[in-house]
């Protein structure tokens, strides 16, 4: 049964090197990477007995991940992209943030932070206008712990606030296409109609 989202209080906190890992986004917390980011850029002297003679760029720690999606999720992506066809754009890997907004007020009071932390697996846009149709997840065994379940509630409610539809598929090892189209055009039509009775 999936968990209800019981969002939790937002409160103002000082901002210290634990603030970083918490849920809501404090203000101030941009200055700290900002501050972060500008270490590692600027170019510091070796020592100061040197320091108008050497100076080293600290190396960035970054490599490719290689394939910007799993093996599962590529065998969804070729069932979806099979079962679509080009009636609509496929793009993955999308941060909740670029699908939802809110006001500057509630995004600085936390909810911003709390959709800019989530990604989705695959978005379904317009050709013409990249006009946003619907979000799909792909749950796999991951999506049984409670913790996941908690993010599962949140996004669902979201989204249905926002009238986007996020259209959740099991993991499996084979798909078909015709079950995806026929998911797809099914909550398609249901959030039009939605949003005619409107």
């Amino acid at each position: 049964m999936m968990t209800k989202f019981n969002p939790r209080p937002i409160r103002q906190v000082p901002v210290t090197s634990k603030v970083l890992n918490q849920n809501l986004r404090p203000a101030g917390k941009e200055r700290a990477y900002s501050k972060m980011i500008r270490h590692f850029m600027v170019d510091r002297p070796r020592s100061q007995k040197y320091r108008r003679k050497t100076r080293v760029r600290t190396p960035l720690p970054y490599v490719s991940r290689g394939q910007l999606l799993s093996r599962g999720e590529m065998a969804f992506y070729r069932a979806l992209r099979s079962a679509i066809g080009r009636d609509y754009l496929i793009t993955f890997k999308v941060r909740a943030a670029d699908l939802l907004s809110c006001s500057e007020e509630s995004w600085n009071a936390g909810f911003g932070y709390m959709v800019a932390r989530h990604h989705l697996d695959f978005v379904l846009c317009d050709y013409g206008t990249t006009h946003i149709l619907a979000a799909i997840e792909l749950d796999d065994k991951s999506h049984e712990r409670e913790q996941r379940q908690h993010r599962d509630a949140f996004l669902n409610e979201a989204f249905a606030a926002a009238d986007i539809p996020l259209i959740r598929f099991r993991a499996a090892a084979r798909y078909c296409a015709r079950d995806i189209t026929d998911e797809i055009d099914r909550w398609l039509l249901s959030s039009r109609r939605t949003k005619q009775a409107i």
